[in-house]
């Protein structure tokens, strides 16, 4: 677990480092950061809330099989009671 950590600490910084930064070229390095800082956390966002909520809403719609022993596959069961 160290090396994912270690990825995820280095792009985070790095991504900071473009948000917050000074100087020749800033402008177009801040605009780069701010985006990206607000793209990873729109798309944690979207994956935790919105995609377990449309699957219910999707599963929710669709009809449940029916199961095996709910049907009664003797003729005239009605009859017979």
């Amino acid at each position: 677990m160290r090396a994912p950590n270690e990825r995820f600490h280095r792009a985070w910084s790095g991504v900071v480092r473009l948000a917050i930064s000074s100087g020749a070229g800033s402008a177009s390095r801040h605009a780069i950061g701010t985006g990206v800082i607000v793209g990873m956390l729109a798309a944690t966002f979207i994956a935790t809330f919105f995609i377990p909520m449309f699957y219910r809403l999707i599963a929710w719609k669709q009809p449940k099989p029916v199961e095996d022993e709910a049907i009664d596959h003797r003729p005239h069961a009605q009859a017979a009671e």
